[in-house]
């Protein structure tokens, strides 16, 4: 768990390079997911604008629970695994004034893996703010279905974040 903290850490410092660039030519987000490590995992994400109102982008995710920790209970309450990866693609429409910023709608999916693999689709709303040189701050909450029930809840998924990154 520290590793990937301290990567993502030296990402995100290595990617501050990028700061002479005037903000209007960039449009890829890198971002890190702060909700996660409460959950005893992790989750990085990088997004493309395609337009000025929408953008494409990946999430990674995993959990690697040590059973006697606090996180222990909420996670397994939401039918995660003790270890367990996912693999997000999204689509998000943006209804900002600005360049892909704002209140959001996300149309994702993904590939859930820990002893099986499984796929789901769902939905989520939320809101990105881009402030200067670069620097992002989203919040988000939806859910998802999976093909098959007992791998979460009810077959059900929850996608929520609270993410800083730039731009």
């Amino acid at each position: 768990m520290k590793r990937f903290f301290l990567s993502t850490l030296i990402l995100l410092i290595s990617l501050s390079v990028f700061s002479q660039i005037d903000n209007s030519e960039r449009n890829t987000d890198f971002k890190v997911n702060l909700v996660h490590p409460f959950l005893g995992g992790g989750e990085i994400s990088i997004e493309q604008s395609i337009s000025q109102k929408s953008g494409v982008g990946i999430s990674l995710a995993f959990f690697n629970r040590d059973v006697n920790s606090g996180a222990h209970w909420v996670t397994s309450r939401m039918g995660f695994k003790e270890k367990f990866f996912a693999i997000q693609p999204y689509y998000r429409k943006y209804f900002g004034k600005k360049k892909t910023r704002g209140f959001l709608i996300e149309l994702n999916s993904g590939i859930f893996i820990d002893d099986r693999a499984l796929v789901g689709a769902g939905l989520a709303f939320g809101n990105k703010h881009v402030f200067k040189k670069g620097f992002i701050m989203e919040y988000y909450v939806g859910a998802g279905k999976t093909n098959e029930s007992g791998f979460f809840e009810q077959g059900w998924y929850v996608r929520v974040g609270f993410n800083i990154g730039i731009r």
